[in-house]
Parts: structure tokens; C-alpha cells; sequence
């Protein structure tokens, strides 16, 4: 792995930060452009602390027995100041596929993308960091939902027991009715097992989600390779059948995706911070993000506090939020909105309208931050229809929105913790972000 060390803000870094000290596993399957260059998995470690963290890490490349192949204990430790950011431009070892194991504190944050080139557009996709916040236990179902049986490349399991993996994967309907597969697979003690041929999902005449499950704690992912424009996506499980998601193939000059599951709030992990990188400063005309929501329950104590659906910013909240939308509950049942960007201490535009969220429901929202003409426009839509939408007055500075090179960040739920009027969403999921901006 090649490493560089930067001094960057790091509030404005990291996916996944672990439940508690423990081990994050980062897959690295090196998939190909339609040149056939190899694409490297790029890596931030950043330290999110007050003092000095020392982490280890161990490559377990795919076929071998994780368990017996090397301790992460026998690895020489790696060090990473207070503010500090570790830029690994490559997270492959001697360009083998596998995952990379990497063992650290709760206040070590990581985050890894793959990024490709078309034309004018850059394109980022997000990778799964996998721990023990979002593993699937032995013997429950995890489903990979939206997969193109076009452009799924592989499937992917990973193994995360002290033991082999008897693994079964199936393609059920929406209905959750049996389509195809049948496929029974062994995958080694903590290790990743790539498919190339997807368990025949290329070959089916209807669309399907893939079904998985283990007899050992496990993950399980999708990988898709556009050829046309090389774009390689990710799509993270879920706990339940969901209808197919269509990624736009849309011509914005930047876009980011995290298809499939993002986040499920719970009282050992209430709150995901997810950065969304950047290729270096921009300044923007429009930046859009797309996001789904499942309602949960409301707060017991609190159900008409904001319980937080997207708090997106440039890495710190005072001048830098352009989004902070927040559900409320009953006695008050609003979806409300505010940002401050460019603004003084203790400024903000804000809005809101009456909305009652469902439990158990499945918003989309779509999130229009026009700097041009100073607006934000707000949609939210259920089974394909509008059922909100409210316009608010944007700020930013000579009408540009602009972006440091350490890139955007996006937070869902709050703290168990939180102070003020603002309660943990436990229960709430977050599924399929699409982001895309227009640079000036």
C-alpha cells in the first residue's frame, strides 16, 4: 500500500467509525476500466481523537483462511497524529484482491472509494466498510437489492466467523417468491469470495434481488461495471426485499453513489458519518442529492424533537451546513428544513411543512442546493408520487457553492446523547445516496 500523510481537517473525513474498539474490513477487488486498467480502491484513515492512535492492519487475500493466514497482532503498528489523515492511493497488496483488515479504537474513521474517469465526468462509488455494525449474524438473510443483470460484474461474500462459511444464494422476486439460484458455497475463515460469474444472474429474464446467508457471521455486496463509461458501483445489503433502485446514468460532471443499505440507526450505532470525497477544491453551481428513508418510531420520550434525516456539510457546521433536515413527530408532524452557508454565527435560512411520516414507510427525497439563484427546493415522494415539496431561500456567497478539497460530509441520526430538542432516529434506515454536482 502506497501511504501519505496529510494534515486535514478531519471532522470533514469518514465513513464507518466502529462500535467500539475492534476491526474494520475494507474489500479490495480490483475491477477493471473499459481499458483495462486496473482500478485501485483508494483509502482515508483518519484519526478523529485527542492524542496519537496506533492502528495494525493485515491484506487476507481472497481463497486464503484469514484465521490462520497472519494475526493482525503480529502486524507492525502505524501511527496517526491528532488532525491527521492517512491517504492510502492503493489499499491492494502486490495488486491481489481480498479484504484489508485494519484494527484500531472507536476514534480511528475509514473511508474507501473507487473512482473512474469518462469523458469529462468523474464518478465515485463508494465502498462498504464492513464491521460489526452492520454484519449479518448466521442464519439471517441478507439482501442485495437493485442488482442490473446487465451489469453486475460480481457477487461477493465475506466470511467474517473464526470458521468456514456453508453460504446459500438465492434470486427472489419482490414478492419474495424463489426466481433462481440455488448456489451452496464455501468461503473461507474470515476472507472474501468473489464470484465472477454472479451464481448466474446474468442469465435471468426478470429482475431479482440476490438472497444470502451463512451459517457464520457474514456480509454480503454487489459489485457493477459499466462498460460504457466504467463505472464501477457497490451495492450494500439489506434486511429486507426492496424494489430495484435505478441508479441515473446521468451526465452530471460529478457524481457520487452508495446504492443498497447506507445506515440503520441503532442503540450501539444511532448515528453514520459518510464523506463524500472530492478530486480537490470546486466551486458549484448545484449540487443534488437523492437519499430514501424508512420511518422507524418516534422517540418514546421526546417524538416531537428532530429526529434527523440528512445533516450534510462541508466539515463543520457554522457557515458550512447546506442541508439539516429533520422529521418531526407527533404534536407536531413537520418535515423542516435549514442551512447556513457563508452565513454569520447563529444565522440560518429555514422552512418546513406538515407531514406526517408513516411507520415503516419508504420516503425519497430529493435535495435541490441551487447556489445560482439562491434556492433550495425540497421533494418527497412515496411509491413513485409526490406527497411534500417546499421551496426556501439558499445563501452562498457571489452564488457559488464551494467545496474543499477534504470534501463534503453527510451525518444520519443523532447521538443517544444529543442535547437540545434532537433524539436518536433508532430505527430508521437510510438507503441508495446519489449525489451529483455541477461545478461552476
Amino acid at each position: 500500500m502506497r501511504k501519505v500523510l496529510l494534515s486535514v481537517s478531519v471532522l470533514a473525513l469518514g465513513v464507518v467509525t466502529a462500535a467500539g474498539a475492534g476491526t474494520v474490513y475494507v474489500p479490495v477487488v480490483q475491477p477493471s476500466a473499459s481499458n483495462g486498467h486496473r482500478l485501485p480502491t483508494h483509502l482515508w484513515i483518519s484519526n478523529l481523537g485527542t492524542g496519537e492512535i496506533s492502528y495494525r492492519s493485515s491484506f487476507l487475500p481472497v481463497g486464503v483462511d484469514g484465521a490462520a493466514f497472519k494475526s493482525i497482532a503480529e502486524s507492525a503498528p502505524q501511527r496517526v497524529a491528532v488532525d491527521r489523515t492517512q491517504v492510502v492511493d492503493d489499499a491492494a497488496e502486490s495488486g491481489r484482491t481480498g479484504l484489508l483488515a485494519i484494527e484500531a479504537d472507536s476514534e480511528l474513521q475509514v473511508d474507501a472509494w473507487v473512482e473512474t474517469h469518462h469523458g469529462r465526468q468523474t464518478y465515485m462509488g463508494g465502498v462498504p466498510i464492513i464491521s460489526d455494525a452492520n454484519r449479518f449474524e448466521a442464519g439471517t438473510a441478507a439482501f442485495v437489492n437493485g442488482v442490473s443483470r446487465v451489469h453486475t460484474a460480481q457477487i461477493a461474500l465475506v466470511n467474517l466467523g473464526a470458521e468456514a462459511a456453508a453460504c446459500a444464494v438465492d434470486f427472489v422476486r419482490a414478492d419474495g417468491s424463489l426466481a433462481g439460484g440455488n448456489a451452496q458455497v464455501m468461503v473461507p475463515a474470515v476472507s472474501l469470495g468473489l464470484y465472477d460469474d454472479a451464481f448466474g444472474l446474468r442469465q435471468m429474464r426478470e429482475d431479482v434481488s440476490v438472497s444470502a446467508t451463512c451459517d457464520q457471521p457474514f456480509f454480503a455486496f454487489a459489485v457493477e461495471n459499466n462498460p460504457r463509461n466504467s463505472r464501477v458501483t457497490f451495492i450494500s445489503p439489506a434486511s429486507q426485499i426492496a424494489a430495484a433502485t435505478v441508479i441515473a446514468d446521468d451526465t452530471a460532471p460529478i457524481v457520487f453513489d452508495r446504492p443498497g443499505q447506507v445506515h440503520t440507526a441503532t442503540k450501539d450505532n444511532p448515528k453514520l458519518k459518510l464523506s463524500v470525497p472530492v478530486t480537490g477544491a470546486l466551486k458549484l453551481d448545484r449540487l443534488v442529492y437523492d437519499l430514501d428513508i424508512t420511518a422507524g418510531p418516534w422517540n418514546a420520550k421526546h417524538p416531537e424533537c428532530a429526529h434527523n434525516i440528512a445533516f450534510f456539510h462541508r466539515g463543520r457546521f457554522r457557515s458550512n451546513c447546506f442541508s439539516n433536515l429533520n422529521a418531526f413527530g407527533p404534536k407536531r408532524d413537520w418535515l423542516k428544513n435549514n442551512q447556513n452557508i457563508d452565513q454569520p454565527a447563529g444565522a440560518n435560512t429555514n422552512a418546513r411543512i406538515n407531514f406526517l411520516f408513516v411507520q415503516g414507510t419508504t420516503y425519497h427525497i430529493n435535495y435541490v442546493f441551487d447556489a445560482v439563484n439562491k434556492m433550495v427546493h425540497i421533494i418527497a415522494q412515496q411509491g413513485g408520487h409526490d406527497v411534500g415539496h417546499f421551496d426556501m431561500r439558499a445563501t452562498a456567497e457571489n452564488h457559488i457553492l464551494t467545496v474543499p478539497s477534504t470534501g463534503l460530509m453527510l451525518e444520519m441520526g443523532n447521538l443517544l446523547n444529543q442535547v437540545g430538542c434532537e433524539v436518536p432516529s433508532l430505527g430508521w434506515t437510510w438507503t441508495n445516496l446519489h449525489l451529483t454536482m455541477f461545478p461552476h
